[in-house]
């Protein structure tokens, strides 16, 4: 195959089911290239099949081999960190745990703990955190800082953060299938709860601010260990009575914006209200807005509730925060509110949600014209079968005519027959007949 027939394979059969050749569970539909095919591929030595193989391999030890073979920051070191192919592990298969992804990518612990710790550049550590498919178990114990992981530096546990504020997996709620898994469960929230607790043991800091805020803008709520969120706001409040610091936190609001400080704030008050909806009141009350954000964001308001809102914070922030709480747009006295509120920003709301694939409106839309599309193709196939049923009489009615034309051939046949049989019985007669007068 070609370089990229290969490239293309490859990424194709990334996205199918894994079942391992001659496993005895998958006998149907396994997996026809094993380790050593992929190893094979990457002794032609072929800078796309390589790439290729670095992004959708599916053993690990193909991955391990390039990996360790590569140069530093390189872009084949870059991609295997950031492959997100489901990985074949035997512990899969034969019931035991083990260490996965990407530990299986060293030869030792020491060199693994080496690399994430001191030797793994920033962009590695970017790649590698961002990796929705990296080990839950590693992640729990390095956000916590369980040994060996309780040496690793605040700068690099920052670019870790820093991975993770853009890694679906830490929105991405557990998902067992067919088949789930109360331990794995446990395991896959472990990590938010891990991440959650960042705010009560990091020190606070305008860079921890920045992480933080951008990280709980999305993290899941499943959190165990953070009894009482609202307690750890004052972790994050900047020295409002020196003026430099008052003005830096606000300047931002009147824009719709928040500080970052306030984002950790407004974090915590999600969490805060996620768990119990009765704190709505409070956080709507609360003299700081980052509370107020989170209930305007996260919070099922009434119609009086968000009049009230519009008179404290005016039309910019309220639109901010509204924009995706599904609660407040799925209420027409609440999209009232808004509409008479501003309407010039209700209308780009409006046009958002209209150019919007996922919104309601347009799933609606989709469904009403896949109505419709399916009505024609009913239509289309009751033509048809009207079309193929005229056309089946017709043949079937020249059928019986060929058939009328051939019987009536057949009769005509049998006629001539009877003629010829007569006249040949009349010519013997009148041979006989003279033959008798003859011998008479």
């Amino acid at each position: 195959m070609s370089p990229d027939s290969v490239a293309e394979f490859l990424k194709k059969r990334a996205k199918q089911k894994f079942f391992i050749l001659n496993n005895p569970y998958f006998d149907d539909d396994a997996d026809l290239v094993d380790e050593e095919t992929e190893m094979s591929l990457h002794r032609r030595s072929d800078q796309l099949i390589d790439l290729s193989l670095t992004k959708y391999a599916r053993f690990i030890g193909t991955l391990r081999y390039i990996f360790q073979n590569s140069q530093q920051d390189s872009a084949l070191r870059l991609a295997v960190l950031s492959n997100s192919t489901k990985l074949f592990f035997e512990s899969e298969f034969n019931g035991h745990g083990g260490s996965r992804f990407p530990k299986k990518l060293f030869s030792d612990n020491e060199q693994f703990v080496h690399f994430i710790t001191e030797e793994a550049s920033p962009e590695e550590v970017l790649a590698l955190f961002m990796n929705p498919m990296i080990d839950e178990l590693f992640l729990r114990d390095l956000l916590e800082r369980k040994n060996p992981w309780d040496t690793l530096s605040d700068q690099r546990l920052m670019r870790v953060v820093l991975g993770l504020g853009n890694n679906e997996r830490m929105w991405t709620p557990y998902d067992g299938g067919s088949m789930p898994d109360g331990y794995a469960h446990a395991q896959h929230n472990d990590v938010f709860n891990a991440a959650w607790k960042l705010a009560e043991i990091v020190e606070p800091s305008k860079t921890w601010a920045v992480l933080l805020s951008q990280l709980y803008a999305r993290l899941s709520t499943d959190t165990y260990s953070i009894k009482e969120p609202l307690q750890l706001i004052n972790r994050w409040r900047l020295d409002l009575s020196k003026p430099e610091l008052a003005k830096e936190e606000t300047k931002n609001n009147d824009f719709g914006c928040m500080s970052d400080y306030q984002g950790v704030r407004k974090g915590l008050a999600k969490l805060a209200l996620r768990q119990n909806n009765v704190l709505l009141p409070q956080l709507l009350s609360s003299p700081d807005i980052a509370l107020r954000a989170a209930a305007y964001a996260y919070g099922y308001l009434t119609p009086e509730q968000l009049s009230s809102a519009y008179q404290q914070d005016g039309g910019h922030f309220i639109f901010k925060e509204t924009i995706n709480n599904a609660s407040i747009w799925h209420n027409p006295k609440c999209r009232d509110v808004l509409e008479n509120a501003n309407l010039r920003l209700f209308n780009e709301v409006q046009e958002k949600i209209a150019g919007d694939d996922n919104s309601i409106e347009a799933r609606v839309k989709r469904i009403e014209s896949n109505i419709v599309s399916s009505a024609q193709d009913i239509q289309n196939l009751k033509t048809t079968l009207d079309d193929l049923k005229s056309g089946m009489m017709n043949l079937a009615q020249e059928a019986l005519n060929k058939i009328e034309k051939v019987n009536g051939f057949i009769n005509t046949l049998r006629y001539v027959a009877i003629g010829i049989g007569i006249s040949y019985l009349v010519i013997r007669f009148g041979n006989w007949l003279g033959l008798w007068k003859i011998t008479l």
